[in-house]
Parts: C-alpha cells; sequence; structure tokens
C-alpha cells in the first residue's frame, strides 16, 4: 500500500504512516 515504490526510505514511509493516522483521526 505504498504510493512511493521508488521511494523506499524511511523517513518516507514515517511521513506516510503519519498522514494515515491523521486521516483517520
Amino acid at each position: 500500500m505504498r504510493l512511493g515504490g521508488c521511494l523506499s526510505s524511511p523517513m518516507a514511509d514515517l511521513a506516510n504512516l503519519a498522514a494515515f493516522s491523521l486521516f483517520l483521526k
């Protein structure tokens, strides 16, 4: 469920997770 496949960095993953969490909240 990753939008940026080529950008597989921990920072980008963390940002995506945070955005998703805020969206769910």
